[in-house]
Parts: C-alpha cells; structure tokens; sequence
C-alpha cells in the first residue's frame, strides 16, 4: 500500500471510533484518550508532509531558475 493512503484510512478509522464512541458513554473516554495521541501523531504526518513539499518546491524553484550571473 502506498504512502499516500495512510491519512484516508486514518481518517475512516477516527470515523467509526468516533461512531462507536457516540454510542456508549464508557467507550467516550476510552476513545479520548487513545483518539488525542493519535491525532496529534496524524497532525504531525500531515505537518511533516507539508514541509517537506515545501522544501521540495523551493528546491525545484531554485534550479529552474539556472545557474548565478557572474558577478561584476
């Protein structure tokens, strides 16, 4: 499976636990307090993804634009 599908199938699985937790008061708290961590580690990928196309742009930016002009 590839990377790309890690956030969706994440996000599907917080669904259903946030389904199964309406449901029961008991099962509320269990979900968060494992749901937060896991939030807070799906805000990181999503984060460090982001960055990391950014710095992949910036990059690509920087060598179209082609070598320095001499200078004077």
């Amino acid at each position: 499976m590839s990377r790309k599908w890690d956030i969706p199938i994440l996000a599907v699985l917080a669904l259903i636990a946030w389904v199964v937790a309406m449901s029961s008061p008991l099962m509320f708290w269990e979900v968060v307090i494992w749901g937060v961590p896991a939030l807070i580690g799906i805000g990181a990928i999503v984060l460090s993804r982001l960055i990391q196309g950014i710095i992949r742009a910036a990059s690509k930016a920087k060598e179209d634009e082609g070598p320095e002009p001499p200078g004077q």
